[in-house]
């Protein structure tokens, strides 16, 4: 029997998440487990009265990454994150957009080592 569009593509959906699930994962040390990452990062911009500090803390939630973010007296936000590597490069990518309002001029950041340990991911007003 001749393999016609169907078979290409019951083939072709029955593969797919495992290369998702690959590119999701990322690295991992000499004991299996992934690497943790973390970065002190300070966004600039229009990032101040556009609810970035909310919509952050539900995208680390998201990504499963500790740590918090607070508004800086500069006009800018500062955030601590923490998780597997792969978690913290996917919201250091976020933090390029942000939320639908913000206006991103410039993301900084600087990895701290060790990497520090958070329970949750909070939003500090200090």
């Amino acid at each position: 029997m001749k393999a016609g569009p169907f078979w290409t593509g019951l083939l072709f959906f029955r593969w797919y998440p495992v290369a998702i699930l690959r590119v999701v994962q990322g690295r991992k040390n000499h004991q299996g487990k992934e690497i943790m990452k973390s970065c002190q990062v300070r966004i600039e911009g229009k990032v101040q009265g556009v609810c970035y500090r909310d919509y952050t803390a539900r995208q680390a939630r998201m990504e499963g990454v500790t740590g918090w973010v607070r508004n800086c007296a500069d006009g800018s936000v500062e955030a601590h994150i923490s998780g597997p590597e792969s978690a913290v490069e996917a919201m250091l990518s976020w933090f390029q957009q942000g939320p639908p309002r913000a206006q991103v001029s410039a993301v900084k950041f600087q990895e701290l080592t060790p990497p520090r340990e958070f329970s949750t991911f909070q939003i500090r007003y200090d």
